[in-house]
């Protein structure tokens, strides 16, 4: 096994058993545990493992694995992320943009990408954005109303 396999089996390990909350920690811990890594190394491995940073019960954040952290239906998953990051959405012809709380776009596009609701082509997802791709305009404003926040009853 490759150093970067070894690392990467690592990363998993390490979010799966210990709450993690920065980047920098786990450079540190990655570092700790005998690998050479930069921040920019980690950083690659967390855009290739899939790692997200999550919300803890205590308000915090730690990463994980989306997948694994995650046990609900993938439509709960992401109303339930949706009322905790959602900052804006908009539309531009095809296009759709969403705007979520930083750390979070990742992912809000794994769970698009693994629904695939109906016209949607695919995503990219930056740390804040989600850009989501649909076939047509009339795909692009049915997907930008079913991310648009939903009224509650309140009490």
């Amino acid at each position: 096994m490759s150093d970067q396999a070894r690392r990467r089996q690592y990363l998993r390990e390490l979010v799966e058993q210990e709450a993690v909350p920065t980047q920098e920690a786990l450079v540190q811990a990655v570092r700790a545990a005998g690998f050479e890594a930069t921040q920019a190394t980690v950083s690659r491995d967390i855009r290739e493992i899939g790692l997200v940073r999550m919300r803890t019960a205590g308000g915090g954040f730690r990463y994980g694995l989306p997948n694994d952290h995650h046990p609900l239906p993938s439509l709960a998953r992401l109303e339930r992320l949706l009322s905790d990051t959602y900052v804006s959405v908009a539309r531009a012809g095809n296009l759709v943009v969403l705007k979520l709380l930083p750390g979070n776009a990742h992912a809000v596009g794994v769970i698009l990408d693994d629904l695939m609701p109906e016209g949607l082509v695919g995503t990219v997802a930056g740390d804040d954005t989600v850009l989501i791709i649909c076939e047509n305009a009339a795909a692009a404003r049915h997907t930008a109303s079913l991310l648009s926040p939903r009224r509650t009853p309140s009490g």
